[in-house]
């Protein structure tokens, strides 16, 4: 399972991992597996909706192949 809704800076402040990336994190919160997504905010002009939604396509493979490994 992959909690959402971590944009990079509140993971690094939250979790104190000022290096976190965009993407799964090597460490789980609460037992579940993480993946910090890019804040769609304006100030993130750099991160294009193709880019967010090419970023939003490897959460769902990631979490449909571990689904699979689950049954």
């Amino acid at each position: 399972m992959y909690p959402h809704g971590y944009s990079p800076r509140a993971y690094r402040a939250a979790y104190e991992r000022p290096k976190a990336r965009i993407g799964p994190q090597d460490e789980p919160v609460g037992g579940a597996r993480v993946w910090v997504l890019p804040n769609p905010s304006g100030l993130n002009a750099h991160w294009t909706l193709a880019t967010i939604a090419g970023e939003l396509r490897r959460l769902r493979a990631s979490y449909l192949a571990a689904k699979s490994w689950d049954q």
